[in-house]
């Protein structure tokens, strides 16, 4: 038995390394659009790729002692992705959520965790020989459990870097949904995947966390009903249906990975004809449907009068927007005007965000400065100079 080297639960982990690499190579088909967002999903996918070889070489029996004598370096190098897959995650909701996303260099700061891993391995086992590298991992009382405070680093880098930043992510995919009731073009194909994205790997990243937790607590002789060993094994058969469903999300709605904010594109057919827009202008001129709180698409599109699939052809196409960029401009333009009348001149900014169609104060202030490049406040205080002028 000591000569086999892979087993059952080993050739899960394979199968799932070789669903991510397909996967990654999946988004980069003749007949995908090159994006950022594709980018950091592949680099993200190639993360999970990495990380069963992570738990073969460190935990695998044979395929482990075998990776010791002839790859020692490999170990705690692979691990470091285990640092990458957080930021990675959030950048990528973040870049299929929002239109103006662009990396920058301030997202660096994001990897300065991982910088200091890395460095931290080169400094100390990389910088041994390989032969000192073989004595090390042969020393070691259990595999892949380091000293205690190494133990308390992946504890709170599970907790911070992992677990943290997918539920800051699954918390703007929330605030995204409410901040655009009512805009198609956050279909239910696109909610079905961010769902499975998000919530499935929270609940991975949370079972890791438990994982290191137990094992944490077992190298005190703290034990629990349920060994560290066999919660592990669960999480890599969770792992595997996980990615299994995201190919399955891909293949059923492709278009997904392009990112929910991609415009139509302008040689697309549509249906609806001048008088069509001219209707609608018309109608948010003269009824100010745009000063309800929550106008969705179906309640304006029943009030003007034209089909939903118009209308948001209109917008779309027509006018380049979103629906809610859409909305929101007629109720900026609005909020100026109130500013600018001696009847709201001593009325608060909150004040004013309500009578023109705003429920929320971060989207005012966020849709006045991309509408008008100034924020509220400094709106206001322009016109108090030019009034004093």
């Amino acid at each position: 038995m000591d000569n086999v080297i892979f087993n059952f639960h080993d050739l899960v982990l394979l199968t799932t390394t070789f669903q991510c690499v397909v996967f990654s190579a999946m988004l980069f088909l003749p007949s995908r659009e090159k994006t950022e967002t594709t980018v950091l999903l592949a680099l993200f996918l190639m993360c999970h790729a990495l990380i069963p070889i992570n738990l073969l070489i460190t935990f695998g029996g044979g395929f482990r002692r075998s990776a010791i004598e002839s790859i020692p370096s490999a170990f705690y190098i692979i691990e470091s992705v285990y640092w990458l897959e957080g930021p990675l995650l959030l950048l990528y909701v973040r870049s299929l959520l929002y239109k103006d996303f662009t990396l920058k260099k301030s997202h660096l700061l994001l990897f300065i965790p991982f910088c200091f891993y890395v460095l931290h391995q080169l400094l100390t086992y990389h910088a041994l020989s390989t032969p000192d590298q073989i004595s090390l991992l042969k020393s070691e009382p259990r595999p892949g459990v380091g000293p205690w405070y190494m133990q308390s680093i992946y504890i709170a880098r599970d907790i911070f870097l992992r677990l943290g930043f997918a539920l800051i992510a699954l918390r703007e995919i929330i605030h995204y949904k409410r901040e655009t009731i009512g805009k198609d073009e956050l279909k239910d194909s696109n909610v079905i995947w961010l769902n499975v994205l998000s919530y499935g790997f929270a609940f991975i990243y949370a079972w890791d966390l438990m994982v290191t937790i137990l094992t944490y607590f077992w190298d005190f002789n703290i034990k629990f009903a349920i060994r560290p060993g066999l919660t592990g094994l669960l999480g890599n058969y969770w792992k595997f249906f996980l990615i299994m469903g995201l190919v399955f999300c891909n293949l059923r709605y492709s278009t997904l990975v392009l990112g929910i904010a991609q415009r139509r594109r302008a040689t697309e057919r549509h249906s609806y004809s001048g008088s069509d827009i001219e209707k609608l202008s018309a109608f948010m001129i003269t009824e100010k449907p745009f000063l309800t709180q929550g106008l969705s698409l179906n309640k304006l599109a029943r009030l003007v009068g034209i089909p939903a699939k118009t209308l948001s052809q209109i917008v779309n196409q027509s006018f380049g927007k979103s629906f809610a960029e859409y909305v929101n401009d007629y109720r900026i333009e609005e909020a100026k005007l109130l500013m600018a009348t001696e009847q709201h001149k001593r009325s608060t900014l909150l004040d004013i965000m309500e009578i023109a169609g705003f429920n929320s104060k971060a989207a005012f202030n966020r849709a006045f400065k991309t509408h008008a490049g100034i924020t509220p406040s400094e709106f206001r205080q322009s016109i108090s100079a030019d009034t004093q002028h």
